[in-house]
């Protein structure tokens, strides 16, 4: 299996459907891939949101600690797009998920347990029921995606998932949403009260990369009546 493109293989061939764009000098700095002309998916540390993110001193703290770079230097290799979408970005919303909350003196715990893990990526510390699922969607799809949480469709695969594991509840995470419009980046409870969903962590109108308040004052209210019973 390859998780890199060599430079100066040009042409990468995601499916027929897909259109590759590559920048390059005399290395690889860029990719962007799309199924549509006009509608490009960029592979980059500026599509990662690395340097922003790194204005918060607890995230630039964690990325320093885990020795994960900031910035790409020009390469002649580069990650491939799958594997950045759906691995790399994802890691970075774990890492930088848990350090916020931590941070927020909200504790989690990894997943040990075969049956839970994957199907989320922490527990509360001190309430093992609560699965918290970390997101990083992308600048491209967040929007659609804060307001498609809200459908049914979605709700139920989170609360199968949910089910599936053994959890009473669940908090789905998502690291930064900078596209959409702030209506949509406000807190949620779906699936009947089990499922509250944060489309954005971080206050992307902060130019800090500073914590939204209304978020973890959404988490910590849920968490508690989950401590209480309701």
């Amino acid at each position: 299996m390859s998780f890199f493109i060599k430079s100066p293989q040009i042409f990468y061939q995601i499916s027929t459907s897909y259109g590759v764009h590559i920048s390059k000098n005399d290395h690889i700095e860029s990719i962007s891939y799309s199924q549509t002309e006009d509608a490009y998916y960029q592979v980059s540390d500026e599509n990662a949101c690395l340097s922003y993110l790194c204005r918060n001193d607890v995230l630039a703290k964690a990325f320093a600690e885990s020795q994960m770079p900031i910035v790409w230097e020009s390469n002649e290799y580069i990650i491939l797009p799958t594997i950045y979408r759906n691995i790399y970005r994802g890691a970075i919303g774990e890492q930088c998920v848990k350090a916020l909350l931590e941070h927020c003196n909200i504790l989690l715990k990894g997943i040990d347990d075969p049956k839970r893990f994957e199907r989320f990526d922490f527990v509360i510390d001190g309430n093992e029921e609560i699965g918290i699922d970390a997101k990083f969607w992308s600048l491209s799809s967040a929007s659609a995606t804060s307001e498609d949480l809200s459908k049914a469709v979605e709700i139920e695969k989170i609360t199968r998932k949910m089910n599936d594991a053994n959890f009473s509840k669940g908090i789905i995470i998502n690291l930064l949403c900078k596209n959409a419009d702030s209506s949509l980046r406000k807190p949620h409870i779906e699936g009947d009260g089990r499922v509250l969903v944060i489309p954005s962590l971080i206050n992307p109108d902060s130019f800090d990369a500073s914590v939204d308040e209304e978020a973890i004052s959404a988490i910590c209210d849920f968490l508690e009546d989950a401590n209480n019973g309701k």
